[in-house]
């Protein structure tokens, strides 16, 4: 499916589970449209019983700092609101497995569904999935309520900024629907599917495929079926494992020749798809198709090689809001920033200063950009283990849910974080030599955690001074 926004009608989700043959395939749409917005904090606001009657109709993305960062007066609200919506569901859809997927929430969301609390996510800028299974009803509506936090945390970056930390729920919310045996949902907000290209020649080049299969009902005898397609839709490598018994859970590899291979570069982005299914027999249970490119990166005193020969970067950064919106934008406006990027002549990209929007992503892989993709350790740190903490799962949702555009060639661990003081205010110059040490032992902390979650990209860091 396109990432447009659907409305979740109840339509919707009976027509895509009646369509076949997809019918045993998973089913996936947005559910922007028809929420409510409270911007307070409330007792009990999570109860269906509870009126929304008077709260604001919005739809998202959505940000309640769409404006107040630009007027006359100092600061901007920083806080609690409240989301609701009532999402119906298909007696049709009863047997599967039902997924909540938020793309981005700033910065700290707690979810409830039908009164029950389903988790939180720390961090405003990576997307993050909730199994919702057992709390929704079928045949009916059910109260989604997500209380929506961002309040300066100590122990959540940035810490501060050069920009608005817009609060809201600011992305794609998306339902997922699968079989009860299905790729797994819980990688890091990730699509559960790695792609790795290795060995690249212009005879061949090799294609590692690494993820996760979840059954959650009785044990069941299926197939993973890996085909590579090229960008006219037609296959050019494909493998099959052998028939396994999945009784719960268990990871899965593959590997695919590609031959004569077209090089991914900003020139010609040349853009694969790697399609991953589970079988059984000739039922397609569940199926998840993940574009890719491939192309080899190298520095070296010389520079970057791209695809064995030195390439020259020329680029600029890139924020995420527009006035009038904040940080609410739709897929186009972001693609839109992508495309005037590269018309100007740029091939690189530094996504300043946090992990952005699939859309972003997938327009750099579709128009040639390159990019250095960042976590939001901006201009000082808190040294206590429970920043580090959410530093790390910050780190791992960016590469886990990123890691297959070809686009990205640099992963960024912090920014100038010796530029402000702990009382948040920029200094001239950093003495604190303990608060120094400690952030020379996270940055080395950081930059060999970077590394073993992919070793096939570059760490690094922006400094000043």
């Amino acid at each position: 499916m396109t990432r447009r926004s659907r409305p979740h009608l109840l339509y919707v989700a009976a027509l895509l589970l009646c369509a076949q043959p997809l019918a045993a395939q998973r089913v996936q749409y947005t559910i922007n449209s028809g929420w409510r917005y409270h911007a307070d904090g409330l007792n009990l606001a999570e109860k269906p019983a509870n009126s929304d009657e008077t709260w604001e109709r919005v739809n998202i993305p959505h940000t309640w700092n769409a404006s107040d960062p630009f007027d006359d007066t100092p600061s901007y609200r920083r806080g609690v609101s409240w989301y609701r919506t009532r999402l119906p569901l298909d007696q049709a859809m009863s047997g599967k497995r039902i997924f909540l997927h938020f793309e981005g929430v700033n910065q700290v969301a707690d979810v409830f569904v039908n009164n029950a609390f389903v988790g939180r996510h720390e961090g405003g800028y990576t997307a993050f999935t909730f199994d919702v299974t057992k709390l929704v009803k079928f045949g009916g509506e059910n109260v989604v309520a997500v209380q929506v936090d961002n309040s300066h945390n100590p122990f959540i970056a940035p810490l501060s900024v050069g920009f608005a930390l817009y609060g809201g729920i600011y992305r794609d919310v998306w339902l997922v629907a699968t079989d009860l045996l299905h790729f797994t949902m819980s990688d890091f907000g990730s699509s559960g599917i790695s792609v790795r290209t290795e060995g690249i020649t212009s005879a061949k080049a090799t294609v590692r495929v690494a993820g996760g299969v979840v059954n959650d009902g009785t044990s069941r005898r299926a197939m993973i079926v890996n085909t590579i397609l090229d960008a006219a839709g037609a296959a050019v490598a494909t493998t099959s494992g052998s028939p396994t018994t999945y009784g719960a859970s268990s990871e899965f590899g593959a590997t695919l020749d590609v031959a004569k291979p077209h090089l991914w570069s900003p020139e010609e982005p040349y853009l694969y798809t790697l399609r991953s299914e589970i079988r059984d027999g000739a039922t397609i249970i569940d199926r998840v198709d993940t574009p890719f490119g491939i192309r080899s990166i190298a520095f070296d005193g010389q520079g970057l090689k791209l695809n064995g020969a030195k390439y020259q970067l020329r680029g600029t950064n890139r924020h995420q809001d527009y006035a009038g919106l904040g940080s609410a934008l739709s897929n186009d406006l972001h693609r839109k920033d992508m495309e005037i990027i590269k018309e100007m002549g740029a091939n690189f990209v530094r996504l300043a200063h946090y992990p952005q929007d699939p859309a972003v992503l997938e327009a750099a892989d579709r128009l040639g950009l390159l990019i250095w993709e960042e976590i939001p350790n901006v201009n000082y740190m808190t040294p206590d283990p429970r920043f580090v903490h959410n530093a790390e799962t910050m780190m791992r949702e960016m590469i886990h849910q990123h890691r297959n555009h070809p686009s990205v060639i640099v992963w960024g661990t912090m920014n100038e974080i010796f530029l402000w003081g702990p009382g948040a205010y920029r200094i001239g110059k950093q003495n604190d030599t303990a608060y120094m040490r400690q952030a020379r032992d996270f940055a080395a902390h950081m930059d060999s955690l970077t590394r073993a979650e992919d070793p096939t990209r570059y760490s690094a860091m922006a400094i000043h001074g």
